[in-house]
């Protein structure tokens, strides 16, 4: 679906963001459920399509939306996206796929 220059400049705006290079709002960047998950290296970044013109690029490739129709009936609307990052080999940070909305 995407080059790995598309992904590496995806994961450069995430450090990016992370590191507070990259201007973003505040209150869509923190911990993603430290007490839950009980890690406090575990980050999260919501809405990146609406607020970073990297990642709404991805938003527009047409290959997402065939794919996206082939898994699923009806219209699709992108309502919310995140990046959960963790740190390089931490086995505590697991994040299982899922659906919201079924």
């Amino acid at each position: 679906m995407l080059s790995d220059a598309q992904l590496e400049r995806l994961r450069v705006q995430c450090d990016g963001i992370l590191d507070g290079r990259i201007d973003y709002p505040d209150h869509l960047c923190g911990i993603a459920s430290a007490a839950v998950k009980g890690n406090p290296q575990l980050r999260k970044i919501a809405n990146l399509f609406r607020h970073n013109s990297v990642f709404a690029e991805v938003i527009g490739n047409s290959s997402i939306s065939v794919l996206t129709h082939g898994l699923i009936d009806g219209p699709v609307r992108v309502w919310e996206d995140q990046s959960i990052s963790k740190a390089p080999g931490d086995d505590f940070g697991i994040v299982a796929w899922y659906r919201d909305y079924t």
